[in-house]
């Protein structure tokens, strides 16, 4: 396995890991009406250069050259500045000037937006890999490190917790609650 900085040339594998992971919230950031829609704007969101699903703030995990997960991050004060291009595309295709994203983090905090391994490469340690890099840069960079995790996850939470994450506390993305949580 090899954890490296994603590419342009991973965005195709990239759009369909992460577009698989986000569900509901990649349709709602992309105000499509269909998959395919979807999964196109969502890579052209990944291959442009300043926005929160840019391939500049992905890892990724590649196995025998085939990219098998990703984790998206960037710093919790990055927020407006990295949800205004996807705010502005939502806004103008929807002709709805009041249409906002969830606040998903916090100032203070190297934040984990996704995280998605490939179905088939589950349980081989994969995950895990891809967040030690996340602990790695959050320490580097003197943060918390945080995340979300949806409440019906409960397997995931236990995860988290496990490795040294907290309940901080809760939030909404997309009318759903998650647990927000973060390093001590």
């Amino acid at each position: 396995m090899k954890i490296r900085k994603a590419r342009k040339e991973d965005a195709s594998a990239v759009t369909e890991l992460l577009y698989d992971m986000l569900g509901s919230i990649a349709r709602s950031h992309t105000a499509a009406t269909t998959n395919e829609e979807a999964l196109l704007r969502l890579k052209a969101f990944i291959l442009s250069e300043k926005n929160r699903y840019s391939y500049h703030h992905i890892t990724v995990a590649e196995v025998e050259e085939k990219v098998v997960g990703l984790m998206l991050c960037y710093e919790g004060s990055m927020l407006q500045t990295l949800y205004e291009p996807v705010k502005r595309f939502v806004r103008a295709k929807l002709n709805n000037p009041a249409w906002e994203i969830d606040i998903e983090t916090e100032h203070g905090d190297y934040y984990i937006d996704s995280l998605c391994v490939d179905e088939a490469y589950r349980g081989k340690g994969i995950g895990t890999a891809l967040l030690n890099v996340a602990k790695q840069e959050a320490k580097k960079r003197k943060m918390f490190l945080s995340l979300n995790v949806e409440y019906n996850n409960v397997e995931a939470k236990k995860l988290y917790q496990r490795i040294g994450f907290q309940e901080h506390k809760t939030i909404f993305i997309d009318k759903k609650p998650f647990f927000y949580m973060k390093t001590a």
